[in-house]
């Protein structure tokens, strides 16, 4: 009986001051309760088994435990709530989680995706109504434009034969038939360039693409430098000269602020 107790201290100071049972003389502590095993324990070490047993719960017993004193502090566990997880502090401020059963975690919500610049991307009000107002501006002036144009071009129509009768002075050496085709195919291709010019910038306000505006502001850039041979023929306006650069400046501005709009809205990983 002296060692018993000896050997149990012994195990006592090994286990950190608390007490501990070896899994050999735990299955002898069981088994000296059983009727049909003869072998009995010293008295003293089935005490320390026993102490053992009752302190140290199953897990899943301890856990359980705590969920339902968690969920009573709380008071939100009741027949009709779903099953919650429960989150533990361990003493070294670990957390640990206990899922009840049949609980089963939320699938996250999916990232929004979007493939063009369109009214389905999360962009604020304010943002959508900044665009609005530029392309309202935009529409405004190639409106002003073709006002311009079309008035211009009447006004060389009515007066082409004094406008041709000038440049016979000013070009002698030219047959009037020559001067009277030049001064006519070049208001054929002012009026084919209008029509274009105009018909490209208010596709690339309807469709709301950069590479349209970057088109348009290279056919604008054309215009604008195409004006000045006109001089020559007596043609040259300066108002369509400025408008015409006027457009081509707001359509790379139009394009940038649409370029800068999808980096920053649109995911850059997509194809």
């Amino acid at each position: 009986r002296s060692s018993a107790r000896a050997a149990s201290e012994n195990v006592t100071r090994q286990g950190g001051g608390r007490p501990f049972c070896l899994p050999g003389a735990r299955a002898r502590a069981r088994s000296a309760t059983h009727p049909r095993v003869s072998p009995q324990l010293p008295e003293p070490l089935s005490a320390v088994c026993g102490q053992v047993e009752r302190r140290r719960p199953a897990p899943a017993a301890a856990l359980s435990g705590a969920m339902e004193a968690a969920c009573g502090m709380a008071g939100v566990c009741d027949a009709k709530a779903p099953p919650r997880p429960v989150f533990l502090e361990n003493p070294d401020g670990s957390l640990m989680q206990g899922v009840p059963v049949g609980y089963k975690e939320h699938t996250p919500p999916g990232t929004p995706r979007f493939s063009s610049l369109g009214p389905e991307m999360p962009m604020s009000p304010a943002v959508l109504k900044t665009l609005a107002r530029h392309e309202i501006v935009f529409l405004a002036l190639l409106f002003m434009q073709f006002l311009s144009e079309c008035t211009f071009e009447t006004i060389y129509a009515q007066f082409a034969e004094d406008a041709i009768f000038e440049l016979s002075l000013m070009y002698s050496g030219l047959s009037v038939e020559v001067l009277r085709f030049v001064y006519w195919s070049a208001a054929a291709a002012e009026c084919l360039y209008s029509g274009a010019y105009i018909g490209l910038g208010v596709v690339a306000v309807f469709r709301g693409q950069p590479r349209l505006y970057q088109r348009f502001a290279t056919v604008a850039l054309a215009g604008t430098l195409g004006q000045l041979p006109l001089a020559y023929l007596n043609r040259f306006n300066l108002l369509i000269f400025l408008l015409r650069f006027i457009s081509y400046a707001y359509a790379r501005f139009q394009a940038n602020l649409l370029l800068g709009l999808q980096a920053f809205f649109i995911d850059p990983l997509m194809p």
